[in-house]
């Protein structure tokens, strides 16, 4: 299936990259018809909100790619359909090993279907090789990293898989 046609995506190649205040929330209800259409038509969005919500620290283009890529994945994971669950949480991180302490935003993105299999997770964490434009959702996470958040995955064998996205809590000083 054909991904859906929108505006060119600005690719950090084509300038710098700015990363400002997003409202998690708002970005997804904004980009809803495009997830949508990246999901296709056997997979069903389920958006679960707990918490107040915060703006993060985010680049809008590059967390709409790393999204498609979970939803791409999601549809290899589920060829009958499924859901998708979108679970947005504020959290308070403390001695963590890979994020600082402090206020975060975990969208934890799950489906619901077979899983993926071990060489299908290191193929969807996979960073391109050099020269190369595709890559897994590894691609961002060096851009999420330099954001102070981090990508986890969860591999459940046959019920599924869930990504966690860690988007740390703009300040304004």
């Amino acid at each position: 299936m054909p991904l859906p046609l929108s505006p060119p995506l600005r690719i950090s190649a084509e300038g710098p990259i700015v990363v400002s205040a997003l409202d998690v929330l708002a970005f997804i209800g904004e980009h809803m018809d495009f997830l949508v259409a990246t999901a296709g038509p056997d997979l069903k969005i389920v958006i679960n909100e707990y918490g107040h919500s915060f703006k993060v620290l985010a680049e809008t283009n590059i967390l709409r790619l790393a999204l498609c890529e979970i939803l791409i994945n999601a549809r290899t994971a589920m060829p009958n359909g499924g859901d998708v669950t979108f679970t947005i949480l504020p959290i308070v991180v403390k001695e963590d090993i890979f994020l600082l302490d402090g206020d975060y935003m975990r969208m934890s993105i799950s489906e619901n279907g077979i899983g993926f299999s071990l060489s299908t997770l290191t193929n969807v964490l996979r960073k391109p090789e050099a020269g190369q434009r595709a890559g897994g959702l590894g691609r961002f996470a060096e851009d999420i990293t330099n954001w102070g958040g981090a990508i986890r995955v969860k591999l459940r064998r046959s019920r599924g898989a869930t990504v966690h996205l860690y988007l740390r809590r703009a300040t304004i000083h």
